[in-house]
């Protein structure tokens, strides 16, 4: 499962994306903010995998810097950048700071998942450092961008309100036109089909291209590639350019409903789909944490789960902790009761974390994980390219998985180390290759252990004689004679 922190300003760009990701059967939204100064807190202590960022977020924090403070002290955190300005030097900047991976807003929902699945594993995204705002060849002299204001100056004095001229990218590829300033709404003089991708428009109302646009918001027009634009209106309407257009998540309107476990009204961003229901927030937090196979449960599969969650409870209350393996996230041991757990927090009796005997473990294996990053250089332009043969930075990850035998699920996979690795031969590789050696030597001795107790105890019994009333008998489970209570010995 990602464990996603979501970094966006704007409240509904922030829902709306939320109950995208929500949506999928991988991945899962643990926090949602809208200020990048909180982000690195929140990522520590949701324990997030991904940390999806806005570059400009509230009171004007920046969420690259927010990346690169996730990056100094959580390295194993992989970062995605977005952002709906075209600035050339972000995404230098996001490269500085460690980013994973680098992104437009103006790309679809399903591009921006198979983006995030991508740099979780081990992949990296990014656009080229210059993007052409018109294309075609088409180059505006500074001369004619002082036309283009020059010729709007009539809209401020007819309509009291200030015109703004910027180049923004496009987000739809139907506009064809190219308008004149200040077309009407009843004739739009000057608009003609031109099958061009430069479109001037300052009332988008009144473009016969995007005819229930709202006033200042003429994001809309313009080719699939880039489009030069012109905007009209208040700070409210330039502040909706970026909630209504970015990235078109608003198509749908979400209708209440009613979780199927605890009968509670869900609120927009609450739902957790099941196969035949709905799973409220609250009840979703009570599943196992290493549950994934959410969507495929039946309502009933549910709430024998968070039963059997229940009971763990109590499990949970007589562990006595007598052996501790692991750096960050812990696999403790209570060898008396023939139990275990694995553990990411410290209060961990307050999260209920799933109690196993060792009788259940079918396996442990270790994996060492490579993520490579290609490395470019840069020409006197600026512009990047890849190095011949190509170049990468490279960073290792070992791994641990417990195979068991659970109702809920199979294995419980999970990173030893919580620092970031360069080289194989480095004393960090091989004492996070040590840690995870230790949990999988472990947790396969005290299996055979468990299970060598359980064939001595179905085995079949022999009489034999008490040495203290002379009584033949078969000792008991305690080994000691049914008669005189003495001491027998298994």
């Amino acid at each position: 499962m990602i464990r996603i922190v979501l970094v966006e300003d704007q409240a509904m760009l922030r829902d709306s994306l939320a109950c995208t990701i929500n949506a999928q059967q991988d991945m899962e939204v643990v926090a949602s903010l809208a200020n990048a100064a909180d982000a690195l807190e929140a990522t520590r202590r949701s324990g997030a995998t991904c940390a999806l960022l806005d570059v400009c977020t509230e009171n004007d924090s920046s969420g690259i810097v927010a990346a690169r403070l996730i990056k100094e002290e959580l390295p194993g955190v992989r970062v995605v950048i977005m952002t709906g300005l075209p600035e050339i030097t972000f995404v230098d900047r996001a490269r500085e700071a460690g980013v994973d991976s680098f992104v437009y807003k103006n790309v679809g929902t399903g591009e921006l998942l198979g983006i995030i699945r991508s740099t979780m594993e081990g992949y990296s995204t990014f656009p080229l450092s210059k993007q052409r705002i018109i294309p075609d060849g088409v180059e505006l002299t500074p001369v004619e961008i002082d036309i283009l204001r020059l010729s709007t100056s009539a809209r401020e004095r007819s309509s009291g309100t200030s015109p703004r001229f910027s180049q923004r990218p496009a987000t739809t590829t139907s506009c064809a036109w190219r308008c004149t300033p200040s077309p009407t709404a009843s004739s739009s003089p000057g608009c003609e089909t031109r099958g061009q991708s430069l479109c001037l428009i300052l009332d988008v109302a009144s473009c016969p291209a995007v005819p229930d646009g709202p006033r200042g918001t003429s994001v809309h027009g313009g080719l699939a590639t880039q489009s030069v634009v012109t905007g009209v209106g208040d700070a409210g309407n330039r502040e909706r350019w970026k909630g209504e257009t970015t990235m078109g998540l608003f198509g749908k309107m979400f209708e209440k409903k009613t979780c199927s476990i605890c009968g509670g009204e869900i609120g927009l961003l609450g739902n957790r789909k099941l196969e035949d229901g709905n799973l409220c927030k609250e009840c979703a937090n009570k599943l196992s944490p290493f549950f994934s196979d959410r969507r495929r449960s039946t309502v009933d599969q549910i709430r024998e789960q968070l039963d059997w969650r229940e009971a763990n409870k109590a499990r949970v209350d007589a562990f006595n902790v007598t052996r501790t393996l692991g750096c960050d996230t812990k696999v403790l041991l209570d060898e008396d009761a023939g139990r275990f757990l694995v553990t990411s927090v410290s209060r961990w009796r307050d999260a209920n974390p799933d109690v196993l005997d060792f009788s259940q473990v079918t396996g442990c294996d270790t994996e060492t994980r490579e993520s490579r990053t290609e490395l470019h250089w840069k020409d006197k332009d600026g512009e990047q390219h890849s190095y011949d043969p190509p170049r990468y930075d490279i960073d290792y990850d070992v791994y641990v998985t417990i195979h068991v035998n659970v109702p809920y699920y199979d294995s419980i996979t999970f990173k030893v180390n919580d620092y970031r690795i360069e080289e194989r031969n480095s004393v960090e590789f091989r004492e996070a290759e040590r840690q995870a050696g230790e949990i999988r030597d472990a947790l396969t001795q005290l299996r055979e252990s468990e299970r060598e107790k359980v064939a001595a105890a179905s085995a079949p019994k022999t009489a034999r004689t008490c040495p203290f009333c002379g009584a033949t008998t078969i000792p008991d489970a305690n080994g000691r004679c049914e008669y005189c209570g003495g001491a027998m010995g298994a």
